[in-house]
């Protein structure tokens, strides 16, 4: 037994111990065995063991990540540099990946829940939903201005923040998903914001919980961030938005040059430190091109957070559902000014 699994089962023993210590008779014994479990969780030893362990594994992931992007490109040179993406002939490393980043994101976001608001708006500055509204109200809504007459869907809705800001602009239903079973607890604490919640993967909801050509607003704020490639998502927004349908969206700002360019020469997105990603001006832009009826309206550049007290620079994108009718070729649409 390595000092990982022994240090865990002996602090896995003492949480056993501690429901049948409560009370005051045996609060000094309580107050011991969490203190050895503190003592154990950071114990020197114990601490590089884990780390090292995480880097091993975030290395073989990057190996297979790696093996995986290659091969994929080698088969869009092949297929005569066309992209095309068919989700029947995923790879076992692709779904490997995918599971295993899926997994990560609503671990940290049960985890997180308890304090998201508290700890993105008041101490990371946090104001994406806020912003998305301004556009959305200032160049979108009608003349009372409601920007939704039959279905609004909020992705990656979290503890409800961007629902809040958008129910009195939705004249009729507004549905929200997360990944996180924890994060929507707390969205349903926000009463008469949503008519429907439920714990799902963005893409997955939409497929399955969206009819086609349903949706006229969809809203992802600060979701893509944990979402590598896009393809899938944009093909199934596209899917659910009715023509003149508008999906706002944030992303993290990445460089072309740090994404290795858009495909399918590079990902148009890169991991950073952080563990969030950041995608590319150029790799949205393409991509909107690429996804059948959806053109872009507008592309700002704004702060989206705070970290390690420095603002964080991102993207915030409208974009439309073109009536096939409607369907020529037009000039590159404008870019609103940046947000201050």
């Amino acid at each position: 037994m390595g000092i990982i699994e022994e240090v865990e089962l002996k602090i896995e023993t003492l949480k056993l111990r501690l429901p049948s210590l409560e009370g005051k008779a045996n609060k000094k014994e309580r107050t011991t065995v969490n203190k050895e479990i503190y003592a154990l969780s950071n114990d020197g030893t114990y601490v590089a063991a884990v780390r090292a362990a995480k880097e091993q594994f975030r290395a073989e992931v990057a190996v297979v990540e790696d093996r995986s992007h290659a091969a994929k490109l080698a088969g869009e040179a092949e297929a005569a540099g066309k992209w095309a993406r068919n989700p029947d002939a995923e790879t076992d490393s692709e779904r490997t990946l995918r599971i295993y980043w899926r997994n990560q994101v609503e671990g940290l976001f049960d985890d997180y829940a308890p304090t998201f608001e508290h700890s993105l708006v008041r101490t990371l500055g946090y104001d994406v939903p806020e912003k998305l509204e301004a556009i959305l109200a200032k160049d979108h809504a009608d003349s009372s201005g409601v920007l939704s007459d039959t279905l609004a869907v909020d992705l990656g809705c979290g503890t409800g923040l961007a629902g809040a800001k958008l129910r009195h602009r939705c004249r009729g239903r507004l549905i929200g998903c997360d990944l996180s079973s924890r994060m929507i607890e707390q969205a349903r604490k926000k009463h008469g914001v949503f008519d429907a919640l439920e714990a799902q993967d963005c893409v997955a909801f939409l497929q399955r919980r969206v009819a086609a050509s349903s949706a006229d607003l969809i809203v992802a704020a600060d979701v893509l961030l944990y979402m590598r490639s896009l393809t899938d998502l944009f093909a199934a927004v596209a899917a659910a938005l009715r023509p003149g349908g508008l999906f706002a969206f944030s992303t993290e700002l990445g460089q072309d040059g740090e994404c290795g360019g858009i495909p399918p020469e590079g990902r148009g997105w890169v991991e950073r430190q952080s563990e969030r990603i950041a995608h590319s001006e150029e790799y949205l832009r393409w991509l909107i091109e690429t996804t059948d009826g959806l053109q872009l309206r507008s592309l700002m550049v704004t702060n989206i957070r705070n970290e390690a007290r420095k603002a964080l620079s991102g993207h915030l994108c409208i974009v439309s559902k073109e009536p096939t009718a409607l369907k020529v070729d037009e000039a590159e649409p404008s870019c609103s000014p940046q947000l201050q």
